[in-house]
């Protein structure tokens, strides 16, 4: 008689007591993925909330044609207006004395031409729109043939030319008047300038520069 193996059981075999239980590194290592990604997501998020609010995103390569790219409505939520800027101030004038005043001028022993001796402002720091009077004295062996007056203000140069208003050609006042068309606050020079016998002589007087 043989013997006949017994079929195999559909039931498992029961598991040994001594068998370890199941391993829970990967369900925490999935955790710890999880709260590292939504740490470094928000941190992300920040920045870019920070970076739009000082409007600096647009000036980011990595976000410049997707910011452009917004609806006009959402740049005007995110984007803060300019902060204005303070005009830059500026020097306070050089302080001259009111009325009228002289410039003596000595010249050296060398120079050639018409000896330029004295210039009178009247008066001396005028206001746009005030009518001023220049007298310069002027001596020379020989007649004196032209004399004038560049006169540089804030934002223009301007010739105004001499005439003789008392004493000779060879030793005589020479004066202008003129109504003052430009300020001179920051930059006001007077540059005489005598020709005598073709030879010309120039001096400059600033009472502001």
């Amino acid at each position: 008689m043989k013997n006949v193996p017994a079929p195999p059981s559909s039931e498992s075999a029961p598991q040994s007591s001594d068998s370890p239980p199941p391993s829970t590194t990967t369900r925490r290592i999935s955790y710890t993925t999880i709260v590292l990604f939504g740490i470094l997501c928000a941190v992300a998020a920040l920045a870019i909330y920070v970076a739009v609010a000082f409007d600096t995103i647009a000036a980011l390569p990595l976000f410049r044609s997707w910011f452009h790219a917004l609806p006009d409505i959402q740049k005007e939520n995110v984007i803060l207006p300019p902060m204005p800027h303070s005009p830059t101030p500026k020097p306070t004038p050089t302080r001259l004395k009111a009325g009228n005043d002289t410039y003596i001028i000595n010249q050296w022993e060398g120079a050639k031409g018409p000896k330029i001796s004295s210039l009178t402002l009247a008066p001396l720091d005028p206001q746009k729109g005030v009518r001023q009077t220049l007298s310069v004295h002027l001596t020379y062996p020989t007649p004196i043939d032209t004399a004038s007056i560049d006169y540089t203000s804030d934002n223009t140069i301007r010739t105004l030319p001499l005439t003789l208003s008392e004493g000779s050609r060879t030793d005589g006042t020479w004066s202008t008047s003129w109504t003052v068309d430009d300020t001179i606050l920051y930059t006001y020079k007077i540059t005489i300038i005598a020709t005598a016998s073709g030879i010309t002589n120039r001096v400059i007087v600033a009472p502001r520069q």
